[in-house]
Order: C-alpha cells, then sequence, then structure tokens
C-alpha cells in the first residue's frame, strides 16, 4: 500500500513538473542554438583585434581596416539581433507559463483559506507564478544557456597559447567554486527569509483583521511586539543571505579584473619573448572575460536565481498535490427533510474536533435557530452542512440522500503545500449519492 501510494506521489510530481516546464522545453533546443551562435558571434570583438593590430597597422592599409570594420559591424549587429530574440523568446516563455498556471493557483487560493491556511499563504501561491515569470524575463536564463558555450572561449585562448589558456580555465574554475559555495550558503537562508516573510506577512493581516477586536481588548501593544518579533526575524535571515551574496559577487568581480590582468602581464611577456602578437594580447584579454562573464553574471544574479527555484518546488508541489476535479452532482431541491446523525467535525488545519454527535432533523416548513458563544461551533455546523468541510464522523442528509462521498476516498497531500510546515491541506472529492 506504501509502495503504491509512493508511486502515484512520484507520477504527480513528474506531471507537475512537466506541466510548470512545458513551454521551456518545447523552446529550450532552439534557445540554446540561438546562444550558440550569439557565443560565436561574441569571438568577433577578440579577432577584430587581432587582425587590426597584426593586419591593418603593421600593413598601414586603410582599405584591410575598412574592410574589417564593416565585417565586424556585420557581426555585431547579428549578435545583437539573435541576443534580443533569445530575450524575446523567454519573455512569451514566461507569459505562456502564466496563462496556464495562474488560473490553477488562483483557484488554489480560494480553496485554501478553509482548510486553515490564512489568506497570506494561501496568495503566496499565485506569486510564485509570478516569481518564476520575471525570473524568465530577467538576463539569469541567458547566463544560464551561455554556460555550456563557455568552451569556446577557452579554447580561443588556449590556441593563442596554452599558458594563457591554462589560467583562464583555472579562473573558471575558481568562478565555478565560488558558484557552489554561493549555492551551499545561501539555500538554507533563502528558504528561512521566505518562511519568515510568510509568517510576518499573515501576522499583519490577522492584525488589520482583528484591529477592533485588539484595540478593543488593549492588545494592540502585544500585536505589535509580536510584528516586531517576525520582523526582526525575517531580517536577521534575509541579511545574512544578502551579505553572503555580496560577498561573493564581489570576490568574484574583484577575481575577474586580476585574472584579466595577469592574462595581459602574461601576454605581454610572451610578446616580448617572440610568441605572441601584439593583437593577440588584445584579443586574449577580450575573450578570457567573454569566457567568464556568464559565471559572474550567473553569481550576481543568484538571489533572483534561488528565488525562481524556490517558485518552482512549491509551484512543483502544489501542482502535484492537486488531485482530480471535485465530481459535483446535480441533487434536486430538498423538499422534504435536513437529517443531521451523531455528526462530528474537525479543523482541517489543525485535526481539532470542533463539533461533536450533534443531531436533529428539520421537516419542511420547519426553523431552527442555533445560538451560542464565540467558538461554539455555529460556523463549522454550516460549514458540515453545506459541505465546506466533510464530517469526521456521522452524516448530513437532504430527504434522505447525502451529498458527500464516502471520507475512505484518497486523501489530499499534507503539509508539504504549507509554506510554514504543520497545516495538512486535504481536498475531498464529491461522488454519486447514496442513500443511507
Amino acid at each position: 500500500m506504501a509502495q503504491s501510494r509512493n508511486q502515484t506521489d512520484i507520477r504527480k510530481t513528474l506531471k507537475a513538473k512537466q506541466m510548470i516546464g512545458r513551454d521551456l522545453k518545447a523552446y529550450e533546443v532552439w534557445i540554446f542554438m540561438i546562444s550558440g551562435l550569439i557565443n560565436i558571434l561574441a569571438l568577433t570583438g577578440s579577432i577584430y583585434m587581432m587582425q587590426v593590430y597584426d593586419r591593418a597597422l603593421t600593413s598601414g592599409s586603410v582599405e584591410t581596416l575598412a574592410f574589417l570594420s564593416a565585417l565586424a559591424f556585420g557581426m555585431f549587429f547579428f549578435h545583437g539581433a539573435f541576443d534580443a530574440l533569445r530575450a524575446k523568446i523567454m519573455v512569451r516563455i514566461g507569459a505562456r507559463m502564466d496563462r496556464r498556471l495562474a488560473p490553477i493557483t488562483h483557484k488554489l487560493a480560494i480553496e485554501m483559506p478553509r482548510y486553515g491556511f490564512s489568506t497570506t499563504e494561501a496568495l503566496d501561491r499565485g506569486r510564485q507564478v509570478d516569481t518564476l515569470r520575471g525570473f524568465l524575463a530577467s538576463p539569469a536564463p541567458a547566463a544560464m544557456f551561455d554556460l555550456p558555450w563557455m568552451p569556446i572561449f577557452l579554447i580561443f585562448v588556449f590556441l593563442l597559447h596554452p599558458v594563457l589558456g591554462s589560467v583562464a580555465l583555472g579562473g573558471a574554475v575558481v568562478l565555478a567554486l565560488l558558484t557552489v559555495v554561493a549555492e551551499l550558503r545561501s539555500r538554507h537562508l533563502a528558504q528561512a527569509a521566505q518562511r519568515s516573510l510568510i509568517a510576518r506577512n499573515a501576522a499583519a493581516e490577522s492584525n488589520a483583521r482583528n484591529a477592533d477586536a485588539m484595540i478593543a481588548m488593549g492588545m494592540v501593544d502585544r500585536a505589535v511586539a509580536r510584528f516586531n518579533r517576525l520582523n526582526d526575524d525575517h531580517l536577521g535571515h534575509q541579511a545574512r543571505n544578502a551579505e553572503i551574496i555580496s560577498s561573493i559577487s564581489a570576490f568574484s568581480r574583484v577575481l575577474r579584473m586580476i585574472l584579466q590582468s595577469a592574462l595581459l602581464g602574461l601576454g605581454a611577456y610572451f610578446t616580448i619573448q617572440g610568441q605572441l602578437s601584439a593583437g593577440a594580447i588584445i584579443a586574449v584579454s577580450v575573450a578570457s572575460a567573454r569566457a567568464l562573464a556568464p559565471i559572474d553574471q550567473v553569481i550576481g544574479n543568484w538571489r533572483g536565481i534561488a528565488a525562481a527555484r524556490h517558485a518552482y518546488l512549491q509551484l512543483r508541489d502544489t501542482l502535484s498535490a492537486l488531485e482530480q476535479e471535485r465530481k459535483v452532482m446535480d441533487f434536486p431541491t430538498a423538499k422534504d427533510s435536513v437529517t443531521v446523525e451523531g455528526l462530528t467535525v474537525a479543523s482541517p488545519a489543525t485535526g481539532r474536533v470542533l463539533l461533536a454527535d450533534v443531531s436533529f432533523e428539520l421537516k419542511a416548513g420547519q426553523a431552527l435557530a442555533i445560538v451560542g458563544p464565540s467558538g461554539g461551533g455555529k460556523s463549522t455546523l454550516l460549514r458540515a452542512l453545506s459541505g465546506v468541510w466533510q464530517p469526521l464522523r456521522g452524516s448530513v442528509r437532504f430527504d434522505g440522500v447525502s451529498p458527500v462521498a464516502d471520507r475512505a476516498a484518497e486523501p489530499g497531500p499534507t503539509d508539504r503545500l504549507s509554506p510554514t510546515g504543520g497545516r495538512p491541506f486535504r481536498r475531498f472529492h464529491l461522488g454519486k449519492h447514496k442513500p443511507l
């Protein structure tokens, strides 16, 4: 049974991944090929410098210089056109994904509050779609698509001189290790910052919703103090995460400057030794900078990458937790009686029993007034009668018919949907009615 449940969860997770990445997967080959063309055309600057210094200047030919310049300008134009095309494709992929997922997450946001989630937690699902769409429109995906083409520039530098290529390769390895360090140091802090942000916003929403009661009971100062504690917790996580990313980003920029200066110095030395031309010095500097640029951009955009990954995981868990759509049956209007027998209802959020062993029967034309103190179970009874919450035990029948299927149906996901943890979110199906 457990193995079957695990296999079902795996299938749902794979289906959710496919649902989120459908648009990107449809165009990823084309984006990869366009990125290859962009990176090949990015060699234009290095080759142009070599030809100007080694051919045009040494020959003193204005015609050669003009021809090289016109050719370089044409290559730069195509480079910019392909770069703009890639950015446009990414923006449209994000928009298509938003159009598919936004209605689903919004429907889920409507469902979640009745299971004990705050409005902030419910609306956070929709914000995750916005985060992913914004990430796809940012420079980060372009840098990630450029990473596999980085060896083109390293090979170019190696062809000019093996020592210079080795230095450039070493710099690339160090920057890649910095990216790994950024991931290891910031992952848990970013998740903690997101959880604390949701908790802080939920407290602010609760305070605003219950403002009249808090003012009347003199609890404003305590509510503000609680909000301040949650806000300080969020600021602490966010500040530590920002400090780590900023420090690693600054170190990577300094390393790039040191590496470029070292390549220029070594290039000048090999030129003095007669092993390299003057134009090759500039070409090495330009090519090495272009080779390391994707890694530097990934580090610089790491906050956005981490936020997009968190949004992706949240959406994956959300979509994999969605079960088959509830089947709403068309029942005739009840005309004879409403019968409640041994009705016991528990809160879907906490599992605490709120209503126990309630029984009554109303015939057509009869009325029943339900009175009691706040928290006595009046709203819980109405939720159970209307089918918003499902009974733990007992039955509700209209003209002898129960509109709610057996509770033995497969439950929904557990607390993996909750960003703060510990709150189960369950959905149940309306099945075919059975006379009891």
